[in-house]
């Protein structure tokens, strides 16, 4: 049996079940102490009426330790009560493979790079439109570090990546990206740190470089992350 709610012209109040007449107040976690100290104790309230108080305010004492004590065992362990339990949970869960969170990271990387082979193939048009494929998973801050140390920041590479589009169109046979070897290296909170190797085939050469990536959870991209920093290196003999 729980707490019954009960309306009154100022709304609900809950009544307390218990050996001795309930007492009300406007919230169920609002100790009704105050009520029993401000009860006025009457002529010939005598011994046992001063026992009965006591025992009444011990009563209650209780009650109010064992739900701080049952709210802190469930915090304690992990759980989420009802009202809480939604996407954030959702997105947490694991599945084969790993959690939604890297599978994410993984869509994003590899179709990303998808893009910029478009893009530099001249595959799409060169709109702010399609454009909006890097620019809005790209976070305020993003820098990118290259395998010779240059350090780029957002604005000035969305500049670049303008100006690049189509450079592979006039090549003898069409150039591609892909990826391979991507893995999660670290995961804490909503950011993600993975790790793969960017390959690049041009005019029939192939050349690589590992790239490492952070990434942070933002809702309302393609894939709910956005990139924070890159950072890449040549892998060895493609120096």
């Amino acid at each position: 049996m729980g707490n019954e709610a009960v309306g009154d012209e100022k709304g609900p109040t809950w009544e307390f079940p218990g050996s001795f007449p309930p007492f009300r107040c406007k919230n169920p976690l609002e100790s009704p102490l105050p009520n029993l100290l401000n009860r006025q104790i009457t002529p010939g309230f005598g011994v046992a009426g001063s026992c009965e108080m006591i025992s009444l305010i011990m009563h209650r004492i209780g009650e109010a330790l064992g739900l701080f004590a049952v709210l802190a065992l469930a915090a304690g362990a992990g759980l989420v009560l009802p009202p809480v339990v939604g996407a954030q949970a959702l997105e947490d869960a694991r599945i084969p493979g790993g959690s939604i969170m890297e599978q994410r990271c993984s869509d994003e990387v590899v179709q990303l790079h998808q893009f910029f082979q478009d893009w530099f193939n001249a595959a799409i048009p060169p709109t702010d439109e399609e454009l909006g494929r890097f620019s809005s998973v790209m976070a305020e801050r993003f820098v990118i570090i290259s395998p010779n140390g240059e350090l780029t920041e957002r604005d000035a590479l969305l500049e670049r990546l303008r100006a690049a589009h189509g450079i592979w169109s006039e090549m003898s046979r069409p150039c591609r990206i892909w990826i391979e070897n991507l893995q999660v290296r670290h995961q804490v909170g909503d950011q993600i740190l993975v790790l793969y190797e960017e390959w690049q085939e041009i005019e029939g050469e192939s050349r690589g470089r590992l790239s490492t990536a952070l990434f942070r959870r933002r809702e309302g991209t393609p894939n709910g992350v956005e990139w924070m920093h890159v950072h890449e290196v040549w892998l060895p003999d493609q120096e």
